[in-house]
């Protein structure tokens, strides 16, 4: 180069000349480019770009500078080209392995247990075993002629029989006596068949009725022993205060000052 020609040069970048070894970014303007300007080197413009977004910004080399227009009255424009991310490298695609969580895993709340179940009640053995206690219909029968599928056995006798549900009620009386007084109720005579009954009237008229109206002959009554037969004893005066409660009683006639007092008598009210 000629020293004019360096002179000349020197002249056109005057003042605004970069010192040597800067880095500047171009110089966008509407006005005439009157010298190329330098751009940042390689670290900066890195930083730019990350702080910019993740983009790149200008893919110029370091040191080169912005070459002029050869029509010096167009603007002098900078080239900014924005690259898309480079893909991954086919080694990087490949999915990182799902390792297990290091978080406490919660056990699963246990099932509820089972609601319990109450059993059924267990019905309470009958009173009298092979005695349901219901009061069979006698309507059809004779007074001391009951057939025997109407009667009940009952305990304390000798075999003593009363109607089903009058059966039933002695032995609920009969429990509840030998609970309370500790001893045990004696039973002397039940159901009386007709001819019992007509032999009893003939040999002891005092002390039987009629036959065919005795209640002897319905199957509810009964006559009492072991202290009951006597009006002046414990055991008669808690089957008083307490005989009514199981469907029994002590007839008007046969209490004392009655028409005839029978103390060891006592009848069922089919209650």
């Amino acid at each position: 180069m000629q020293d004019g020609e360096a002179r000349s040069t020197a002249g056109r970048r005057g003042a605004h000349a970069a010192p040597r070894g800067t880095w500047t970014l171009p110089a966008v303007g509407a006005g005439r480019a009157r010298h190329g300007r330098l751009l940042p080197g390689p670290l900066p413009a890195l930083l730019m770009g990350l702080a910019g977004g993740g983009l790149a910004l200008v893919g110029v080399l370091p040191g080169a500078s912005l070459p002029a227009t050869a029509d010096t009255a167009r603007p002098a424009v900078a080239a900014v080209v924005i690259a898309a991310p480079a893909p991954l490298p086919e080694n990087l695609r490949r999915e990182r392995p799902v390792r297990a969580s290091r978080s406490r895993v919660v056990p699963a709340a246990p099932s509820p247990a089972p609601a319990a179940v109450s059993p059924s009640p267990v019905p309470p053995p009958p009173a009298l075993p092979g005695c349901d206690g219901s009061r069979p219909d006698i309507s059809r029968y004779a007074n001391g002629r009951l057939p025997e599928a109407v009667l009940c056995t009952v305990p304390g006798g000798d075999g003593e029989r009363l109607r089903a549900d009058a059966a039933v009620a002695f032995v609920r009386l009969q429990a509840a006596y030998e609970r309370d007084v500790g001893e045990r109720m004696c039973v002397t005579d039940g159901y009386r068949p007709l001819a019992e009954q007509q032999v009893l009237r003939r040999t002891k008229r005092r002390f039987a009725a009629v036959p065919g109206t005795s209640e002897h002959g319905l199957g509810q009554a009964v006559d009492l022993g072991c202290g009951v037969q006597s009006s002046r004893t414990r055991q008669h005066a808690w089957m008083v205060a307490n005989a009514g409660a199981y469907g029994w009683f002590h007839p008007d006639w046969a209490r004392p000052g009655g028409r005839l007092p029978e103390p060891w008598h006592w009848e069922y009210d089919g209650s």
